[in-house]
């Protein structure tokens, strides 16, 4: 599997649900799982490599491991917010502060379609929620305050040329 780069209008589009929770999902997730893992990722949404699905692969290198989300949907945030610094596959090299939440509670599903709800925090709650915008077309960049956005702007419009030379 590929990761699409900043600039490819398929990260711009809203994912849609799973409904068939069959050996194709299971295949599709373990290459996005190696994929990631190759790529030193902590998290990987399927449109990031070209599936329009509610799928995320994350593992956080904690006592848990992989873990598989599939049309996760955050039902409970905290009051309380942490800022700091994100990066993503899809957008190599560029770090910025981001502000999430620090607690949520998820719903989701397993690969084989059996309900999960859960709580989690800090860096595995980052990462759903960074993971979770992919799924709606959203990426780390679009999150930026005006002046992070401006500092990026040049460095933002070298990676789109890089990757995608017609677009740029």
């Amino acid at each position: 599997m590929q990761i699409l780069k900043y600039g490819d209008l398929t990260l711009k589009e809203k994912s849609k649900d799973v409904i068939d929770f069959d050996d194709q999902l299971r295949r599709e997730a373990d290459d996005m799982y190696q994929t990631m893992i190759k790529e030193k990722g902590i998290g990987l949404a399927a449109p990031q490599v070209g599936l329009l699905k509610n799928l995320i692969i994350i593992d956080i290198e904690d006592e848990v491991g992989r873990q598989d989300f599939v049309n996760p949907k955050i039902t409970k945030y905290s009051d309380d917010y942490i800022i700091e610094e994100e990066g993503c596959l899809s957008v190599p090299g560029i770090y910025a502060k981001v502000k999430r939440y620090k607690k949520i509670t998820v719903e989701a599903k397993n690969l084989l379609g059996q309900t999960m709800i859960f709580e989690a925090q800090d860096l595995l709650a980052r990462v759903i929620q960074h993971e979770m915008d992919h799924l709606d077309g959203v990426l780390f960049v679009d999150r930026l305050d005006d002046m992070d956005k401006k500092r990026l702007k040049s460095e933002l419009k070298r990676l789109k040329k890089k990757y995608h030379k017609v677009l740029a």
